[in-house]
């Protein structure tokens, strides 16, 4: 999961702006979150993941569901 790059945004008010810059998570904040199955991850932009999901999947490291969603806004 640390290769495909899983991120969080925490908002951060400073200036009267609210700023959203994503940070990834750290080993610990994975690890955390696949201790208790099933595990949701924040969007992850698969484009350049896929072949990691596969070869993970083909290793039975893990099995995994990609599951789109509606855009609220661009």
């Amino acid at each position: 999961m640390r290769a495909i790059g899983p991120t969080v945004v925490e908002p951060k008010y400073e200036y009267d702006v609210v700023w959203r810059i994503p940070r990834d998570l750290s080993e610990t904040e994975i690890s955390e979150r696949l201790a208790v199955l099933p595990t949701v991850f924040p969007d992850i932009h698969l484009y350049f993941s896929l072949e990691l999901l596969e070869q993970a999947e083909a290793n039975r490291a893990f099995a995994y569901r990609a599951v789109g969603r509606r855009r609220t806004h661009d």
